[in-house]
């Protein structure tokens, strides 16, 4: 099985909103290429207070209005932390999925860390999702930061009755191609059913990675992005994957289509973006970062070099697997001290009163009229 989650992985890098002609030219490429699964988006039952495109929240009001080709078929994924806040997680769940036989959707994916692996309240989330009929895949994060003895009791942990794949997913890309053949040995004693990988590219070994695992006798689900468009590094590349696997006659797929969605729409977007395999991306795999303090760092132009490697400095020395806003607050505190800035604490004079802080950029010429009106209306 073939699963492309650029829609999903690659929304992080455009807030999950991509263009509509780009999408058609997307779901022609996957469905002529034969690609098994298509993986549409996120789905959540949290309500954020900045603006996500709908690929953040592919609801099935919005799935259906996309053209889908009938030789696909379609995935979402979840995060399980979105649901342990909860104390009704089967209410999330109902308000959020309907019935399979009344949704595009036949896989939903949850993605879960080590540390959320043993939470009882992952059991009901999986419940919840099988009692819908979904098929349901669990999706292990940041693997390479457990030991062989915690990822086995991981694995015997699971609820076999609920789960029809289990994923390993090399979060921090900086797994070797021996890591991921014993990763996949230790799941596949535990684990009878089909077991997936989902590889990052900070290291540059992604696709590698992902054709080492296709060559073990358990793993028999990939993940792929087209160009590799993904949080961070990026992902095993979908067109390169399929080149590949159609030269060892295991796929066959219509290349037209793949040239004219890379060329036409994926380039332009990893010329603005610049997702793929770097130095900072590969110093984070080596001291276990989150790749996106990286992303954020490298899309800051106003960092110098001194200030991102101060962050790197501080970011190294802190808990920073997981991603994390205030970390990244104090990170810049942290760096723009480093250098000599002072600190500036406005709370005395913005006290009571209402502030509106405008940054430039582009946008704000885009939206001028808008923000005059706005202005102009609450000052009245």
């Amino acid at each position: 099985m073939i699963l492309d989650c650029t829609l999903r992985d690659g929304g992080y890098y455009n807030k999950w909103d991509f263009d509509r002609d780009l999408v058609n030219a997307y779901l022609k490429a996957m469905s002529d290429s034969n690609v098994d699964y298509v993986e549409l988006g996120f789905r959540t039952p949290l309500k954020y207070n900045k603006y996500l495109g709908p690929y953040a929240y592919t609801s099935d009001e919005y799935i259906s209005t996309l053209d889908l080709p009938d030789n696909l078929m379609y995935a979402v994924m979840v995060n399980a932390s979105d649901f342990f806040q909860s104390e009704e997680i089967k209410k999330d769940i109902d308000r959020i999925f309907s019935k399979k036989e009344k949704s595009k959707v036949s896989l939903v994916r949850v993605a879960v860390n080590s540390k959320e692996a043993l939470n009882k309240k992952i059991t009901i989330l999986l419940n919840c999702l099988k009692e819908k009929g979904y098929k349901v895949a669990l999706n292990f994060m940041q693997v390479s930061s457990v030991s062989e003895e915690y990822l086995g009791e991981i694995i015997q942990n699971v609820p076999n009755e609920y789960v029809d794949v289990i994923y390993f997913a090399d979060s921090f890309g900086d797994m070797t191609q021996s890591k991921v053949y014993r990763v996949a040995e230790i799941i596949g004693n535990y684990w009878y059913g089909s077991i997936g990988i989902h590889a990052h590219n900070n290291k540059g070994n992604a696709l590698s990675n992902t054709l080492t695992a296709a060559a073990t006798t358990n793993v028999t689900w990939l993940d792929s992005t087209v160009l590799g468009m993904g949080r961070g590094a990026g992902n095993a590349p979908t067109e390169i994957l399929l080149l590949e696997r159609h030269k060892e006659e295991l796929v066959n797929w219509n290349s037209e289509s793949m040239f004219y969605l890379v060329y036409k729409y994926l380039q332009p977007l990893h010329k603005k973006y610049g997702w793929g395999h770097s130095f900072l991306f590969h110093y984070a795999a080596e001291f276990s970062i989150h790749p996106s303090y990286i992303q954020d760092l490298t899309a800051d132009e106003s960092y110098t070099s001194h200030e991102i490697y101060s962050a790197l400095t501080y970011l190294t020395e802190n808990e920073s697997q997981k991603y994390n806003s205030d970390l990244l607050l104090s990170v810049n505190n942290q760096t723009k001290s480093d250098v000599g800035y002072g600190y500036w604490d406005p709370t005395e004079l913005w006290k009571g009163r209402d502030v509106l802080i405008i940054g430039s950029g582009p946008s704000l010429a885009k939206y001028a009229k808008d923000i005059e009106f706005y202005i102009r209306k609450k000052t009245q």
